[in-house]
């Protein structure tokens, strides 16, 4: 059982195809408005209010310990189910047009097209909407209008992409003040600091 196994926060896992070239024989990816996530990959970059600050250390604190005493030496041997938000995206009542008009003011794009799937499935990630590019992504889920989740995807990041997700997470966490975890890592970042921010996105 690999990592993103045993943090149980999405859906079921699939095998993922894995491209057998050789790096260096890749060629160029045509950078584009459109943008695919493996689903093992929703919400494990999470985007929440600051009211859950103590409960996303203690959260974070809690997965790193699961792991050390589940891992047998080549994978891990149970899954964690993370607790619910203390404090819902939902309830900081962000109009979706709101964020929209924040972000495009600060140099993303709305995505024009965002798929979804395992392994050769793929299908439209219906209810979903974001901002970025076929390299990284701000995503969201909004319910009458009101955004209810925020995850974010990263790829093979230019220079550019980094600087525009930069300011897009910034932007959000001054205005709305978010904190940003990635519970893979069990990293958390404060999005009103601009330093944690690119210290993070550099990792």
């Amino acid at each position: 059982m690999k990592l993103l196994d045993w943090i149980k926060g999405r859906k079921k896992k699939q095998p993922i195809q894995v491209d057998l070239l050789e790096k260096s024989n890749r060629p160029e990816p045509v950078i584009t408005d459109e943008l695919y996530f493996h689903e093992d990959f929703y919400l494990q970059i999470e985007i929440l209010p600051f009211e859950n600050k103590e409960l996303l250390i203690s959260e974070s604190s809690t997965i790193e310990n699961f792991a050390k005493e589940h891992f047998d030496g080549q994978g891990f041997t149970d899954i964690y189910e993370r607790k619910g938000n203390k404090y819902p995206t939902i309830n900081k009542a962000i109009n979706s047009g709101q964020i929209q008009e924040l972000l495009e003011n600060v140099g993303l794009k709305k995505l024009n097209r965002i798929k979804t799937g395992y392994s050769s499935y793929v299908e439209n990630a219906s209810g979903t909407f974001g901002f970025g590019n076929s390299n990284f992504g701000i995503l969201m889920e909004a319910e009458n209008n009101i955004v209810k989740n925020i995850f974010v995807l990263t790829y093979r990041l230019t220079s550019d992409d980094k600087e525009l997700l930069v300011k897009g997470l910034k932007s959000i966490g001054d205005n709305f003040q978010m904190l940003l975890i990635d519970w893979e890592m069990s990293r958390l970042v404060d999005l009103t600091n601009r330093m944690d921010i690119e210290n993070y996105i550099n990792e």
